[in-house]
């Protein structure tokens, strides 16, 4: 029951918060004079402001346009990320890939190289009185 309460309030909060950014003007003139775009600069943090349907009528009314207009807003903290970012990712996970081959490769060569040390081994001492065990006759010195 709590589980189905909380998905309603999620719902109706998610249809609440769409219907307040579909009311929001396109511009914001703040009571400072600075007029925000939707979308850039400080528009979502301007509270107090006068609405009007384009930055030129906004700056037509005596405002004036906002310092970092020219930033969205959601690039302002991530512009190297949006550059960049497709290209770090190529990177990663080529690194990660090559790093998988190699070990899977190095893990290869030791169980390969573990097995072939110990036909070695085996041979090496095959016949040598201390590898008997029943105790058995010496081999000759020569």
């Amino acid at each position: 029951m709590k589980k189905v309460a909380a998905i309603v309030a999620l719902v109706l909060g998610a249809q609440l918060t769409s219907a307040a950014t579909a009311n929001e003007p396109a511009v914001k003139k703040s009571t400072s004079g600075i007029c925000h775009e939707k979308g850039k600069g400080s528009y979502s943090k301007t509270k107090h402001f006068e609405p009007f349907n384009s930055l030129e009528e906004c700056v037509a009314s005596g405002g004036r346009a906002a310092a970092n207009a020219g930033v969205d807003n959601m690039d302002q903290g991530n512009s190297w990320l949006a550059e960049y970012g497709g290209r770090l990712l190529l990177i990663l996970g080529g690194l990660v890939v090559a790093f998988a081959a190699y070990w899977f490769a190095a893990r290869r060569r030791q169980a390969s190289g573990g097995e072939r040390l110990g036909e070695l081994e085996q041979r090496k001492w095959e016949g040598h009185r201390l590898d008997r065990r029943d105790g058995g006759p010496k081999p000759p010195i020569s």
